[in-house]
């Protein structure tokens, strides 16, 4: 039972009557009510030293959404489960035997709770009129749970991972309003958007350096997902709707903290990665911006917190990233000005590309993936070799999909080569290996089945 039976059947005026009643009490939730009250007090006032025109509305072309909570359905939570489950963008198959769809399942992250997504849907499903009740009777998010993932520069990519139940009620969230903003994004925005991908960033940036742009100011922001100042934020999402049930929970999900082992640490600002609905409440906040950049008639693209704006000399690109700066400031946000540089157009490298002939891979990330593939598949105990292969398909046809439409005949050659030859040294120094290594060909084979260009070179490697 995931709320009491009581609340079953409530018209919209007893369920708000009945939330203090049934808000589920938790650890410091005085505190917590207390904070999320005052913040709704507050947000909708917007920062007098930022200067945006009002009504916001207007200024950024957002729509109104109006109610949200009171149209949240039993339809609406199963799609969201649906959704979560065996998605669009998700590893999980949905053509997968049981078997295996259950296990893939059961390997998602669960949140402080340590509930896995699977169980709570059984939970659900016993009685799915108490959830709903209980999203629309003032719910409670639990604290976020601290996982760090390493990045490949050797730092350290901190997520905020929710429970089940509260990943299932973004999800929702999400859902009622997505549609509605997403159509008003700029077109040049290309993060965690539907329909869009990095490639289509990366065809964006070509087209801008055909029509002859010069230089480019390649822009990073620091630490930007923690940074997002909730007042500012919230006040975007009051401008389409005044549902203050609904702003009220995403406050609280903004608000709800985060627990690392036995410590606990307030998110008095930020959007934390890994929330579902945090990639939406990032592009919205970064709406600003886009229109920004369109006002001021800019070529740019951007990518979640990365973009690069291209202009025809080195004055203007001097004088364009001195006021961007400027604006990103206004924002409440930094931009990290290591990272943040003026290059030639032709030495961009962006979201895992450069442009220096056609859309192309960097000489990095061709030498990452080269170590990588020597690493997996070098010489050792059988068992070993058999467990790397695993690691190895996930690396070839990762690596596969995301250059799969690059184009460039000279990238693919490198890489199938350097594949080729590193299985033939193999073959020769150690004959057991001959299983494994066809099996690695297998696998390499497989992964360009679907892309032209690399399919072509693979066949006629091994012809």
């Amino acid at each position: 039972m995931i709320i009491t039976n009581k609340l079953r059947g409530a018209t919209v005026d007893e369920i708000k009557q009945s939330k203090k009643k049934y808000a589920r009490p938790t650890r410091g939730s005085r505190n917590k009510i207390k904070s999320s009250r005052y913040s709704f007090r507050v947000f909708n006032k917007i920062d007098n030293n930022i200067k945006i025109q009002n009504p916001m509305q207007e200024y950024l072309n957002l729509p109104w959404i109006g109610d949200i909570m009171k149209l949240i359905t039993k339809a609406d939570i199963d799609k969201a489960f649906k959704k979560l489950l065996l998605g669009e963008g998700e590893i999980i198959n949905s053509n997968l035997p049981e078997k295996d769809r259950k296990n893939s399942l059961s390997s998602k992250a669960p949140g402080v709770d340590g509930e896995k997504l699977i169980d709570f849907h059984s939970k659900y499903k016993r009685d799915p009129e108490d959830f709903l009740a209980y999203i629309k009777a003032n719910a409670q998010p639990d604290y976020l749970k601290r996982v760090e993932i390493p990045k490949t520069n050797g730092k350290i990519r901190k997520l905020g991972l929710p429970t089940s139940r509260d990943k299932v009620i973004q999800e929702v969230l999400k859902a009622k309003i997505e549609g509605a903003i997403d159509e008003n994004f700029s077109s040049h925005s290309f993060g965690y958007r539907r329909n869009k991908c990095t490639f289509d960033a990366a065809k964006e940036l070509e087209e801008y350096i055909n029509q002859g742009a010069k230089y480019a100011i390649v822009c990073d922001l620091s630490d930007f997902f923690n940074k997002v100042p909730h007042n500012r934020l919230l006040g975007l999402l009051s401008s389409m709707t005044k549902d203050k049930d609904f702003l009220l929970l995403i406050n609280r999900f903004l608000k709800c903290g985060v627990k690392d082992k036995n410590s606990i640490s307030p998110t008095n600002e930020g959007v934390p990665q890994g929330g579902i609905i945090s990639p939406l409440l990032a592009n919205l906040y970064l709406h600003q911006l886009d229109v920004e950049l369109e006002r001021r008639n800019l070529r740019f693209c951007r990518y979640a917190d990365d973009f690069v704006i291209l202009v025809n000399s080195k004055t203007a690109a001097k004088r364009v990233a001195e006021n961007t700066i400027k604006f990103i400031e206004k924002l409440g946000l930094t931009v990290n000005k290591k990272k943040t540089k003026i290059v030639k157009s032709k030495e961009i490298e962006f979201l895992g590309f450069n442009f220096k002939n056609g859309i192309g891979i960097p000489p990095k990330k061709k030498e990452d993936f080269e170590k990588s593939i020597a690493s997996l598949l070098k010489i050792g105990s059988e068992e070993a070799m058999v467990n790397n292969i695993e690691k190895f398909k996930n690396k070839v046809t990762g690596t596969i999909s995301y250059y799969k439409d690059i184009g460039n005949r000279e990238d693919v050659t490198t890489l199938t080569n350097y594949f080729l030859r590193v299985v033939k040294d193999r073959k020769k120094k150690y004959i057991g290996n001959s299983n494994i290594l066809n099996n690695a060909k297998k696998i390499w084979v497989k992964a360009t089945l679907k892309y032209p260009i690399w399919m072509k070179e693979i066949y006629e490697k091994m012809s």
